[in-house]
Order: structure tokens, then C-alpha cells, then sequence
């Protein structure tokens, strides 16, 4: 140590707490990002591609999917800060309301960062028609990548609101505006298609929908696979009860042997398999029909004993509930349709399996 730093100065004491106070600033300062239960305070973002969002930390550069965004807050951004805390408290059209402040006078990445944001919000809020055009073109500014059709709305409005005609319209100007053949792009689109048909009770739009998904040839790389068999399951789902449950059989279960679902999938797709069969057993009599039956249930029990924590079980307990039933043992069936019941109460399989447990109550007093 020299000398003349034995005993520093008042002034150079004050000089040193001046310069520690604004390295400390320095450092706290910056952009903060929360990637689901990750946080990442002090960067700084950078851009917005390929449906994820870029930042630096340190020299760093680093880049995540928008569909795993939490909350984002950008220093300086007032009006889009503002709309990430109204969001994340469930304030949606608060959010919205913000989202369009801060898209004022702004350009390049930073429009397709609230845009993308806002998606979220209008979806959240109920509004699918805006959450569709928002997401369309987001889909074409980011060419089409993976993360980008994992930004898909999935709040439908209640049956016969305008908001779904308008959606259902936007969507098919997309497709019909893409001449080319890309598999991802028109599955996805035909993947909600599918959706809102149902929901406004038009079958022959959906069953063509659904067709579309299951011809589409299945997409290179884990991640478009996962989404594109979600999207053909959900298909199938469909087309059972349109004269398909036996292809859906032979499709679902050669999958299944072949170990070719992601795990997340193996729940739904057991599901779909099951009710594939029971739609078989109502078309049969005698022996096949017990066979079916008795397949579907054993399918609907590796459901709910490998996978208990899936959002599936609640739909399970019900065709367990449905298949026991149809077997004449009303004693387990009432049973299944109460586990269904206590699973999730306020779910449309409850909603169903109460009314299954009053039909047999009121058959027994007659």
C-alpha cells in the first residue's frame, strides 16, 4: 500500500462512495425479462425475431421464445411497462388499452414485441377476432417459425358472437391467400379453424378442417411435430364421430405401440383412442361391442393411473363413468362420474357426469 493511501482524504472518501453509488446504479439499471419462473433484471433488449425476444447480458447475447414470456419491462417504455403490469394482473383491457398507447409512434422490432404482447391480452379478453389478426400477421413478420404458431389464441367466444365469424373469415383469407404448400402454416390455421366450427355448430366446415390437419404430412423437427399431431389429434377427436372412428383406431393405437407421442401427448392421445372405441362399440353388437367397450375402458385406466396430474382425467372419469354404464354395472359407473366430479367441479365432464348420476338415481326410484 503507498503511503498516502494509509489515511484517505474526506475528499476522496466522498469521491469513492460517489463512484460505488453509480456503479451500483449502473448495474441495477436496464431492462428486466421473467421467462416463466426465471428472471433476468439488468439487460438489455435488443430485438425481436423469430417470435423470440433478444438481449444482452454483459457481451452475452441470448434469445426466448415469446410463448414463454412472463412479463417484460423496457426502460423508458412507459406506456408498454404499463400495459405488462395491467396484464399480469389480469387487468386485460386495461392492458389492451396501453398495448395501443405504446404502439404509438414506434417501429421495427419493437412493434412486433407489442403486437405480440397484446396477442395475449386480446386473447385472454375474449376478443378472437383481434387476437386473430394480431397473430396472422405476427405468423408473416416472423415467417412462419415454430415459436410463432405457438402464439396462437385459444379463447373461442361463446357460440354465435360476431367475433368468431370475423375470425373464422380472417383465417380463411389466410389460406386461401397462400397458394404455396406450407404444411405448418395451413395445419395451425386449420388447427383453429377447427376449433371455432365447433363452437358455432358447423360440422361440415369442421369435418373439411379436420380433414386438412390429418392430411397434412407430418413436419420435420420436435418441435413442429409436437404441434402437428396436438392439431391432428385434435382432428380425430372430430372425424370419430363422423364415420371415422376406425381409422382414428388404427392411426392412434399405431402410434401409441410405436411410442411415437411426445409424453405430454400420450394422455390426449389415449383419450382419442378410447372414444374412438366406444364410438365402435355403439355401432356394434354382442361380443365386439363388449370388446370395445372393455378396450376403451382399460385405455381410460392407463390414463388416469400413469397420468393423474393431466388436465385429461377429469374427461376420463366420465367415459369410465359412460363405459361401465354401458356394461350395465351402474355401480362403478356412479362411482367414476363422482371421481369425475370431485376432480374438477366446475368443468363441463363434471357438468355431464352429474347429469349421468341423476338419470341413474331417478331410473332406481322408477
Amino acid at each position: 500500500m503507498y503511503p498516502w493511501m494509509n489515511k484517505p482524504s474526506n475528499k476522496l472518501k466522498l469521491m469513492t462512495l460517489v463512484a460505488m453509488t453509480l456503479l451500483g446504479c449502473s448495474l441495477a439499471a436496464g431492462d428486466t425479462l421473467r421467462v416463466r419462473t426465471l428472471k433476468y433484471p439488468s439487460i438489455r433488449i435488443t430485438d425481436c425475431r423469430d417470435a423470440k425476444v433478444v438481449f444482452t447480458i454483459g457481451t452475452k447475447s441470448v434469445a426466448k421464445g415469446l410463448s414463454q414470456v412472463r412479463d417484460i419491462q423496457i426502460t423508458g417504455a412507459e406506456a408498454f411497462n404499463a400495459a405488462e403490469k395491467h396484464l399480469a394482473a389480469g387487468q386485460t383491457v386495461k392492458a389492451i388499452r396501453q398495448y395501443n398507447v405504446a404502439l404509438v409512434g414506434k417501429s421495427g422490432w419493437m412493434v412486433r414485441l407489442i403486437r405480440a404482447r397484446r396477442v395475449l391480452a386480446l386473447d385472454q379478453a375474449g376478443l378472437i377476432d383481434r387476437a386473430v389478426t394480431d397473430w396472422l400477421w405476427l405468423v408473416e413478420q416472423f415467417d412462419g417459425t415454430p415459436e410463432a404458431f405457438k402464439l396462437r389464441p385459444v379463447n373461442i367466444a361463446p357460440k354465435g358472437s360476431q367475433a368468431n365469424l370475423a375470425a373464422m373469415k380472417s383465417l380463411e383469407a389466410a389460406i386461401a391467400a397462400k397458394p404455396a404448400a406450407d404444411a405448418a402454416y395451413k395445419q395451425s390455421l386449420n388447427g383453429l379453424l377447427l376449433s371455432l366450427y365447433k363452437r358455432e355448430g358447423r360440422k361440415a366446415d369442421a369435418a373439411r378442417a379436420a380433414g386438412n390437419i390429418v392430411k397434412t404430412r407430418q413436419l420435420p423437427g420436435e418441435t413442429k411435430a409436437a404441434k402437428s399431431q396436438s392439431d391432428k389429434l385434435n382432428a380425430m377427436e372430430f372425424l370419430i364421430g363422423q364415420g371415422q372412428a376406425q381409422q382414428v383406431l388404427t392411426a392412434v393405437r399405431g402410434k401409441l405401440l410405436r411410442d411415437a407421442y411426445p409424453r405430454a401427448l400420450v394422455p390426449k392421445a389415449l383419450l382419442v383412442l378410447a372414444r374412438a372405441q366406444m364410438q365402435l362399440a355403439a355401432n356394434s353388437t354382442g361380443t365386439s361391442r363388449r370388446k370395445y367397450l372393455l378396450a376403451g375402458g382399460l385405455d381410460l385406466m392407463r390414463l388416469v393411473a400413469y397420468y393423474p396430474a393431466s388436465v385429461y382425467v377429469g374427461e376420463a372419469l366420465l367415459e369410465a363413468g359412460r363405459v361401465n354404464q354401458a356394461m350395465g354395472n351402474n355401480w362403478a359407473a356412479s362411482n367414476a362420474y363422482r371421481a369425475a366430479i370431485k376432480r374438477n367441479p366446475d368443468s363441463p365432464a363434471a357438468a355431464a357426469a352429474r347429469a349421468a348420476l341423476k338419470a341413474i338415481t331417478a331410473s332406481k326410484n322408477n
